[in-house]
């Protein structure tokens, strides 16, 4: 699977005139969205990784995502 964030900003107030940044595409093999908290695991036998939420958004590597989708490796949603 990949988890694609997108709708990117630099600060969660900026104001948008466009979609915003596309973000990364990270390979993961499971992911648990509970309590407005998303967690993922890049490896089945590995530990997992917490990604931030501030302020509604995903924040990865300095980014604020407002959207994220879960695609399979080949393509399809």
């Amino acid at each position: 699977m990949i988890l694609h964030l997108y709708h990117g900003r630099k600060t969660p107030d900026e104001n948008l005139e466009d979609w915003g940044e596309d973000g990364p595409s990270i390979k993961i093999v499971l992911f648990v969205w509970t309590y407005s908290s998303l967690r993922i695991w890049r490896t089945v036998d590995g530990d997992f990784e917490w990604l931030d939420v501030k302020d509604d958004l995903i924040f990865y590597n300095g980014v604020y995502y407002g959207d994220f989708e879960i695609v399979q490796e080949d393509g399809n949603e």
